[in-house]
Formats: structure tokens, sequence, C-alpha cells
């Protein structure tokens, strides 16, 4: 597990949050050791992750670019496995031209500043995804998918709200609301 950094991420609205929860809650009560519910961490998709940066600016930054964008709908259809060691199953939702363009103007607003975000979530390399369990095992990773595949979590959802998170210990620095549609 990463030990300490940044992530800029895009929060799910309360419906969308609480249908993740109860499947991290399914998860942790099914013996899949997911590590997300006794972090305190928010369903999400990471927008950029981070090894340091100037939370105050990239917070301003987000306040003003949460300004230039609406709620965002999105739909949660398919669940995966990421190949490697840290054994993370994720939801997928489906990739729409307005997704795209919010991450890519992000990573531009990013560029500008001078500010670099790891390789695999700069446009282009970017899996949006949201994060079911992570640092799993391999012989908890079929479980965790199959759980998954049969929960109530796929379905339409809402992005909206940007936010800094830090970790480990994980704390949400600033959370900025989306414009409403």
């Amino acid at each position: 597990m990463r030990q300490h950094g940044y992530a800029a991420v895009i929060n799910f609205d309360a419906a969308a949050e609480s249908r993740l929860r109860i499947l991290w809650d399914t998860l942790e009560q099914a013996g899949v050791e997911s590590s997300l519910l006794p972090l305190g961490a928010r369903p999400h998709l990471s927008l950029a992750l981070f090894e340091e940066v100037d939370a105050k600016r990239i917070c301003a930054e987000l306040k003003r670019f949460a300004e230039t964008f609406t709620h965002l709908a999105v739909n949660l259809h398919s669940v995966g496995a990421f190949p490697g060691e840290h054994g993370v199953v994720y939801l997928t939702p489906g990739v729409t031209p307005e997704l795209l363009a919010l991450h890519a103007s992000f990573h531009t607003v990013l560029d500008r500043m001078g500010v670099p975000s790891l390789r695999e979530y700069r446009p282009g390399d970017w899996v949006p995804h949201c994060t079911v369990a992570m640092d799993l095992p391999a012989d908890q990773i079929a479980t965790a998918v199959d759980i998954t595949r049969s929960s109530d979590v796929f379905g339409p959802a809402r992005l909206c709200s940007l936010a800094l998170v830090a970790f480990l210990p994980l704390r949400e620095l600033c959370t900025h609301p989306l414009c409403e549609p």
C-alpha cells in the first residue's frame, strides 16, 4: 500500500455513495479485507495522484475548477481487477465525453501549474475506476469480484464534488461542489 501521497478526486452523490458503502460493508462482512472502511475513505474516482503537492495551491485551483463544471451523470456498469501485487478490485463507470473532458481539462490546469501527476492518471493512460477493495491477497480477489458482481451497486450515479485527499492517514483537505446542472 502507498504510504504517503495526495489524490485529486471526484466524489459521488449521496445515493451512489450509500450503495458503494453497503458494498464495502458486505465485503468486510464476507471476510474480504478491503482496507477502505477502516481508512475512512469515501467512494470516488481519482483524477490525479501526486507524491507531493502544495495543498493550499491545489485546493484553490480545485475550487476555481469546480465552478466551471456541472454534476456529471455516469453509469457504474462493470467490475474489474488491476494486475499486479496490490490486489485492487474496482467498478468502472461508462466513459463519457464529459468525463474525459473534465479529466483532460484538470490535467491541462495541472500542467499549467507545473504539478506532475503520476503517469497512470494522465490522459491517455487513465482508467476511470472506483476502488471497492485494495491490498487484497491473491486468494481474495475472485471473492471480491463475485460479491461485487452480485451486488446492487450498479446503475446510474452522479459525480458532484472535487476534493483533495492526503493519505496515509487519510484526510480530506478540501471539498468543492460542482455547479448544479
